[in-house]
């Protein structure tokens, strides 16, 4: 059995039962996956075999090795996805493709290592904005310039508030004006004709060059 295909199913069966708190019919799982019930029928007996669910003629059960292996793929998507959105600025959509590629090649001690990198705020913003000039490594961020700069994103930092700057088009490579700085270092952008106040933390963090 394709070692990908195995582990899709199983994160699907996985991530299933914990949205619904309770394990899917296979009329229901074939909805969910939006595939044929036959086709369904048939990946699931080779699951089966596998030792992946437990014989069940109402429901959908995966068995104590398909739970875990299901559990350990979800985490490798979740976070992969997490790091593609808030660090890299790579669109949802395009993120949760990425991550179905990669969750099947990744190792858990790499996730492992991943997850750990993004827990640490303080880390990441210590390297969001750092690169090189003549003088060494130096922070250069949105509060470092003067209103009416005109600016490109080069990075932004990874932390769960901070995801929805991607909702808002902010993404490494958007080009953008410092409007205006408030007293408590807070700052309005213009991206896109639009105004956007950012907080003195994201501001701090999010790295920037001028355009100039």
């Amino acid at each position: 059995m394709e070692t990908a295909l195995r582990e899709d199913y199983l994160e699907a069966l996985f991530k299933y039962a914990q949205e619904r708190n309770s394990p899917p019919a296979l009329s229901e799982f074939a909805d969910y996956l939006g595939k044929p019930v036959d086709e369904v029928h048939e990946m699931l007996t080779a699951l089966e075999k596998e030792g992946d669910i437990e014989p069940d003629s109402d429901h959908i059960r995966l068995s104590t090795q398909g739970r875990d292996l299901g559990r350990r793929v979800l985490r490798k998507h979740q976070t992969l996805e997490r790091f593609f959105t808030e660090v890299l600025g790579i669109h949802p959509d395009l993120a949760s493709t990425e991550a179905c590629t990669l969750e099947h090649k990744i190792s858990d001690d790499a996730i492992d290592r991943l997850g750990t990198y993004m827990r640490n705020p303080q880390k990441r913003s210590d390297i969001s904005c750092r690169r090189r000039g003549r003088g060494g490594w130096r922070f250069s961020s949105i509060l470092d310039f003067s209103e009416g700069a005109e600016l490109v994103i080069k990075n932004i930092p990874c932390h769960g508030n901070y995801s929805r700057l991607a909702d808002l088009g902010i993404f490494p490579g958007e080009k953008i004006v410092l409007v205006r700085k408030l007293s408590n270092n807070a700052v309005v952008i213009r991206v896109k004709g639009c105004d956007i106040a950012l907080s003195p933390e994201i501001a701090q963090s999010v790295c920037v060059e001028h355009t100039g």
